[in-house]
């Protein structure tokens, strides 16, 4: 299975303070932000059962350290919601 989304940033006009949950990037306070639609940003995603682990790469850079672990996380829990046991 192959997904592309798009997405348009935002620029938050209330900031929060820290972090409640800082592997799922949860905010300790709600934020007022505004969209931003004149920028964007295009991810795919594809599922495999051929691949032996997770092959992730961001504007053809392949992800390591604290930056695939950040992805992985998200790729986790969407894994536990689903029940998928394969790689992205």
């Amino acid at each position: 299975m192959k997904a592309t989304a798009v997405a348009h940033p935002i620029q938050g006009l209330i900031k929060y303070h820290g972090l409640k949950n800082s592997t799922l990037r949860i905010p300790f306070h709600d934020s007022i932000s505004v969209c931003i639609q004149a920028l964007q940003t295009t991810t795919t995603v594809e599922t495999t059962e051929a691949f032996k682990k997770d092959f992730l790469v961001v504007n053809g850079t392949k992800l390591t350290g604290r930056n695939r672990k950040r992805v992985e996380a998200v790729l986790q829990k969407f894994k536990d919601v689903t029940g998928y046991s394969g790689h992205f």
